[in-house]
């Protein structure tokens, strides 16, 4: 009816709810996610009244939410970079100060363990002096297994942190399917009849799923969302929502892994997998602690096969050969659980100046076998034929073959895993430390010409005939024997190698001049092989000879710091890119107080006007009801 009392009633209930929801709003305006609310206010359909069309008053047409899509997937994306570096940021860090520490880094080591073979260098014959320079080296490698402890135990805890993100992740999709559920059955007409609460709980939910992981959304006709992480994979779909889980790596029990199970079965992601705090621990401990894990192993495989080829190659106080000074167990290969033959594979390492921080694949097609980087994606070549008489050959490893393979059997191989962890002096006994070489050479003393000859040094320490006495005769200025044998051409200067060593003879003999090169049984005072052994430290004996020892730890020392450094950069960007994104969307969904009083005291009056319109209507009622009485 178009009346004033009717028109009044209307307004008094439009302005009602107006101030309801307003209170709604001042009442949330310290609530997380909270979007503000308007009602929209429409005239209701005018009535015919002879003269013309008079109004019907007001009515309430919905309840708006103020709310920007873009806006809030922009906030979710800065959020889930930003979740992602702050764990990269903070684990990195803590690696950063680990390779600091001066008790334990393995740079320091290498200064004292070459600090350690200079002074036994200078009295090698003194027990004390081995004594002090094996625990000198078996402190050395502490260091080597200590840092690896740690980054183990770094290892750990990214591990547990990851099945926790896990089981996070999972309650908040359940708790998203649930509000789809109860919003896709609440009535709604429009866009500005929507269960506007709901929909803030459910952008709440999506929010704090894009600090764990990097997702995507999609609203749907009934106003229920759709969300997919990784490559695209569902997580949840309406009312349903699909589980993550972490399950071990089907080749390492020690690695953990991410899963999906969807209608099609379970299905490991791991590698599609970004953002959020789960993304930040993945990326962690994929590109910067295990590949640093592997690199340090790298250097102590290294170092430690450098310096052993070396003292091998020297003379122990009872005159024996020299062994190995230090100890290390290369990682066997990883067989999948899906194979379906026996094979086994062992892994040996044979050049460290060929060897690569890396994980390699070892595939059988039935036929042949290959081998892949699994970091670097490249096809590596194999020589070889795999057995122990001729292992594959690659990156200066070798692979030996045993038992039966099946089409399709594969192996993750991962040598160099345990080598800082497992080293360790070889050697207990200060007298069996090498420090002579294993020869000596010399004139004889009835020579008349002016040649000489040179100490000599091992090139194979492993030649059976390495101690053999052997003596050089010159039968002319131009010619020499050896053992009465030959005819040799004599160029000075020029490398003599034979039996294992290497020497050379300069200057003029005359015919008959005579050199003897003999085992050193008697070398106590000798430091020659000392000597060798200490050039090692500015040897390359990495990347096929271009990079020394501590000259690769101060890369790898340099490489985290780097990373560290350009994380928290990367996340003071993001930080800024995040709050401007916040800000912007605070501008348009956020609670503004003073535009609420505002707004209060606009339909506070609206309301009061209202009511005195009826309070008018009453007494024009009331005088009329006078009048007919009259």
């Amino acid at each position: 009816m178009a009346d004033l009392l009717a028109n009044s009633l209307s307004g008094l209930r439009a302005f009602q709810r107006a101030l309801d929801t307003i209170g709604h709003n001042i009442a949330n305006s310290a609530t997380p996610g909270y979007s503000r609310q308007r009602v929209q206010l429409g005239s209701l359909p005018p009535q015919y009244a002879g003269v013309g069309y008079i109004g019907s008053g007001t009515q309430v047409t919905g309840v708006q939410r103020l709310f920007d899509d873009m806006l809030a997937a922009q906030t979710r994306e800065a959020s889930s970079a930003v979740g992602r570096l702050e764990v990269f940021a903070g684990i990195a860090a803590r690696m950063d100060k680990l390779l600091a520490d001066e008790n334990l880094s393995p740079a320091r080591g290498m200064q004292n363990f070459y600090g350690a073979l200079d002074d036994l260098a200078a009295d090698p014959a003194s027990i004390e002096m081995r004594e002090n320079f094996l625990t000198v080296a078996d402190a050395t490698a502490a260091r080597f297994r200590m840092l690896d402890a740690q980054f183990a135990a770094l290892g750990r805890e990214a591990d547990a942190a990851i099945k926790a993100t896990v089981e996070e992740v999972n309650r908040v999709t359940e708790n998203i399917a649930a509000l789809n559920r109860e919003i896709a059955v609440a009535p709604k007409s429009g866009p500005e009849r929507q269960p506007n609460d709901l929909f803030d709980q459910r952008d709440r939910l999506l929010d704090q799923l894009s600090t764990l992981v990097g997702v995507t959304s999609t609203v749907q006709d009934d106003g229920s969302v759709n969300v997919y992480i990784g490559s695209g994979q569902p997580l949840v779909v309406g009312s349903n929502h699909y589980r993550l889980a972490s399950a071990q790596s089907s080749y390492d029990p020690s690695r953990t892994e991410v899963t999906l199970s969807s209608d099609a079965g379970s299905a490991v992601i791991t590698d599609t997998l970004s953002g959020g705090r789960l993304g930040g621990l993945l990326d962690y401990r994929d590109e910067l602690l295990n590949p640093a894990r592997r690199e340090l192993a790298r250097i102590a495989a290294g170092f430690a096969q450098s310096i052993n080829e070396q003292h091998a190659a020297g003379m122990d106080l009872d005159g024996r050969l020299g062994g190995r000074l230090f100890d290390f167990t290369p990682r066997e290969a990883l067989a999948s659980k899906r194979n379906a033959g026996d094979a086994r594979v062992s892994v040996g390492i044979e050049d460290a100046g060929a060897l690569k921080s890396e994980r390699y694949l070892l595939r059988f097609d039935g036929t042949s076998w290959t081998l892949s980087g699994i970091d670097s994606g490249r096809t590596v070549a194999l020589s070889g034929s795999g057995t122990a008489a001729d292992p594959f050959r690659a990156d200066g490893l070798s692979f030996t073959l045993d038992g039966t393979a099946q089409a399709g059997d594969s192996f993750l191989l991962d040598p160099l895993a345990g080598a800082a962890a497992s080293l360790e002096v070889a050697i207990s006994d200060p007298r069996a430390v090498a420090a002579a070489a294993p020869i000596r050479s010399s004139a004889n003393p009835g020579n008349t010409g002016n040649a000489t000859i040179s100490p000599g040094e091992v090139v194979d320490a492993a030649h059976a005939n390495l101690l053999d006495d052997v003596e050089i005769t010159f039968i002319d200025a131009s010619t020499y024997s050896i053992n009465g044998a030959g005819s040799y051409t004599y160029t000075p200067g020029e490398p003599i190698t034979i039996n294992g060593w290497q020497l050379s003879i300069s200057g003029t003999p005359d015919p008959g001049d005579a050199f003897s090169i003999t085992a050193n049984v008697n070398g106590t005072g000798d430091n020659r092989n000392l000597a060798a052994m200490a050039a090692q430290r500015d040897a390359g004996v990495l990347d096929g000879g271009s990079t020394d020892v501590e000259a690769a730890l101060g890369r790898l020392v340099s490489r985290i710091g780097s990373q560290t450094s350009q994380a928290n950069a990367a996340l003071g960007a993001q930080n800024a890119i995040l709050a401007e994104a916040q800000a912007q969307r605070e501008a348009v969904s956020g609670v503004n107080l003073d535009e609420e009083a505002a707004e209060l005291l606009r339909f506070q009056q609206a309301y009061q006007a209202a009511a005195q319109a009826i309070a008018v209507a009453d007494e024009i009622f009331q005088t009329l009801l006078g009048a007919v009485r009259r």
